[in-house]
């Protein structure tokens, strides 16, 4: 590693050639030249998604891609570009943790498993996603339900990871003013959302210009342009331009892995998906008496992440954790008797 604090077009020209990657973090960018000549050496441009960077640099992940880009300016979601996709991480790691907890034998085990369960509840707090949030709470409330099948009748301790929930967020809101600020302003616009949809309104004349209202119109559009190709769909990663303009510039992904999945490959591959996962929930139900501790845990962590699915985009970041998981809800260990 070297510093030159000099100015120097020859080696500046050779860093350029030399580099894999070149990366542009700007917060603000009104011009920018050196992600365009990184591109004409044949380095690949990592630029924040704002200004001249967004107008010169295509994201690979959509049509005609010449580099990557990301939105968020702060350290706590660089890693995944955007709070939502770390929101479904959390939404299937912190219940698997606290599930494990609770099954687990080993007394250290136990207490490191809590201590992570309460460090991931922080941290989804801290993240700040309404989607992440409703997908924990719906895990919790859905372990009671399989852990209650499983065992044979209701007990206590299935309440322990709401209660745990409960009480770490209670805390954090006591302790933090900024998270209770967020909590507050995502249950109002919670409310906002569901009276916009009770009232029928026309959601793209409303003055309710919220992520859940731009979702509802995400959808109808995505409806729209699944009707005009059912069959096959569109083909993956093509949606950009389309929903791009549905949403007035605001987005360019329909926010529903289900709807997502329809568009790219349409009706059929979506219903394909969809009764697979229920196929295995359905093998697990009549299993039930003979699922082991982590085909439980791993069964409502998979809750989380569907949940959160209904509100957000399949990522390669989160999707092999779901795949995994999913595997792991159906698999017999050949010791053991079924």
């Amino acid at each position: 590693i070297a510093a030159r604090l000099t100015y120097s077009n020859s080696i500046a020209n050779r860093i350029y050639a030399g580099s894999d990657m070149f990366l542009m973090p700007s917060q603000n960018e009104p011009c920018g030249l050196a992600q365009m000549i990184a591109m004409r050496y044949g380095t690949i441009p990592i630029v924040r998604k704002t200004g001249a960077l967004k107008d010169t640099v295509r994201d690979n992940g959509g049509m005609n891609g010449n580099g990557f880009t990301f939105l968020t300016y702060n350290a706590r979601n660089i890693s995944y570009g955007h709070p939502n996709h770390l929101s479904y991480v959390l939404a299937m790691v912190a219940p698997l943790s606290v599930y494990m907890a609770i099954m687990s034998s080993k007394r250290i085990e136990k207490v490191m498993l809590y201590i992570a369960h309460i460090l991931l509840c922080v941290s989804m707090l801290i993240n700040d996603s309404l989607g992440g949030f409703l997908a924990l709470i719906c895990a919790d409330i859905f372990f009671v339900l399989v852990f209650s099948l499983c065992k044979g009748k209701f007990r206590l301790i299935s309440l322990l990871p709401i209660g745990i929930f409960i009480v770490t967020t209670i805390i954090c809101c006591l302790l933090s003013s900024q998270i209770n600020e967020n909590i507050s302003r995502n249950i109002r616009q919670l409310f906002d959302d569901s009276a916009v949809v009770s009232k029928n309104e026309d959601i793209e004349e409303s003055d309710n210009h919220s992520s859940g209202v731009l979702r509802l119109i995400l959808w109808d559009s995505t409806i729209d342009f699944i009707a005009e190709k059912p069959i096959f769909g569109y083909g993956g990663d093509t949606m950009e331009a389309e929903l791009f303009e549905a949403a007035q510039g605001a987005c360019d992904r329909t926010h529903n892995e289900f709807l997502q999945y329809a568009f790219f490959f349409g009706i059929p591959a979506a219903l394909v998906y969809i009764v697979a996962v229920f196929m295995v929930y359905l093998k697990g139900f009549f299993r039930r008496k003979h699922l082991s501790d982590t085909n439980i845990a791993s069964i409502c962590a998979v809750a989380g992440y569907l949940v959160s699915a209904m509100f957000g985009n399949t990522v390669y970041k989160t999707a092999p954790f779901f795949f995994i998981l999913l595997a792991l809800s159906v698999y017999k260990n050949n010791k053991t008797s079924d």
